[in-house]
């Protein structure tokens, strides 16, 4: 499963058996085993990495790295997650090794009509794994956006108040605004204010960043890709129209 550990940064341990969205497909299901060979320079065996014998530990002077291996029955590439052990018993901090960032696709509609936001969602996506405050910061700014352009939200007001703007308008499907609602309670958006520079970056709650980016699919299914497929269906229906001697369907 994913694990994390609040502010400080993000924690993504990844083994065979857990249930999780993979950071390659971003399939949500259970990871399989895997087992990965290692080899010398000259092509020679040393050694091999079994997710279903737990982790391979390299031992250093003070630090011990151990390295966990799982893999996705769905697009079928492996998965490696590093773990730091500094001090015996301490608490461990771990990384996703490979992938060094969970890709979440983005919808060809989005990428169509504003590269923009785009560009944004994707940046978030990337820094996730290596920091949570950057990736709140970019993922906020492309929420920011959305709900100006889409929503008409108050480009003047900070988030938090573009949030209740949009809430009060009651143009969204309640799933999206019980959640809309809901990540105003990890930080006190109305203390930050507006994103003027770019990048800027502000504190963070445990889960906030990848909870944002999750809003954000909803709210990109909501203003970019359902409307382009309801128009691509009037085209399409308006063509049979046009054949048959009919009028086009109104607007």
């Amino acid at each position: 499963m994913l694990r994390r550990r609040g502010c400080l940064g993000v924690e993504f341990l990844i083994k065979a058996s857990d249930v999780g969205k993979c950071p390659h497909c971003s399939e949500k299901l259970r990871f399989e085993s895997a087992r990965f060979v290692l080899k010398s320079l000259q092509e020679a065996t040393i050694g091999q990495l079994d997710s279903s014998q737990g982790v391979c530990e390299v031992h250093g002077a003070r630090t011990v790295i151990k390295t966990r291996a799982a893999g996705c029955p769905a697009c079928g590439k492996p998965i490696l997650s590093i773990v730091a052990e500094e001090e015996m018993f301490a608490q461990e901090e771990g990384y996703l090794a490979y992938p060094l960032a969970s890709l979440r696709p983005i919808p060809q509609e989005v990428l169509s009509e504003d590269k923009t936001v785009a560009e944004d969602y994707q940046q978030a996506s990337l820094v996730l794994t290596l920091s949570s405050k950057a990736s709140a910061a970019l993922s906020r700014r492309c929420l920011q956006t959305i709900l100006i352009k889409k929503a008409s939200a108050d480009p003047n007001a900070k988030l938090g108040a573009q949030i209740d703007g949009v809430l009060r308008s009651g143009t969204l499907p309640g799933y999206i605004s019980n959640d809309l609602d809901a990540i105003r309670n990890f930080g006190n958006f109305g203390a930050h204010p507006m994103f003027t520079a770019v990048g800027e970056i502000v504190q963070v709650e445990p889960n906030e960043a990848e909870w944002t980016l999750d809003i954000i699919d909803d709210l990109f299914d909501f203003y970019y890709v359902k409307p382009a497929q309801a128009a691509a269906k009037r085209a399409a229906l308006n063509a049979k129209l046009k054949q048959a001697g009919k009028p086009p369907m109104k607007h």
